[in-house]
């Protein structure tokens, strides 16, 4: 995840094929890769504080490094709206049409107000074909 997520800034689903994990660049960047598990705490402090650390060590010795308390979509850390737009259309693109796609998120955002869900299910289940 490291490896590909440093190379692509991002870590979508097209990171994550067989043919991009294989690809050298990210081979050779994988081999440097290391995972550190850090000490976790118990009881309700771990259910409290679990955060997370990534640490990038350049040659020249240089670090960079973040932390967050939550992972991201987790409550704690909520994602945005266009956030989550971004995420279904990533996941959805291999299956839907655009035209599908965006009828189906206009549907999604006001599913609070829809007398039923058989357009959306009709949207979502069809072939793409």
């Amino acid at each position: 995840c490291m490896a590909v997520a440093l190379l692509d800034r991002k870590a979508g689903l097209e990171q994550f094929t067989a043919e991009r994990v294989g690809e050298p660049r990210v081979q050779e960047l994988l081999r440097r890769v290391r995972y550190t598990h850090p000490p976790q705490p118990t009881g309700y402090l771990y259910m409290v504080e679990n955060p997370e650390r990534v640490t990038v060590a350049l040659r020249n010795g240089t670090s960079y490094s973040h932390e967050v308390l939550e992972a991201r979509g987790k409550p704690g850390n909520r994602m945005s709206k266009a956030d989550l737009i971004a995420k279904y259309r990533d996941c959805a693109a291999p299956v839907l049409t655009r035209e599908r796609m965006d009828r189906s998120v206009d549907l999604l955002d006001g599913l609070d107000t829809l007398g039923g869900i058989d357009e959306l299910m009709d949207l979502l289940c069809a072939s793409s074909g």
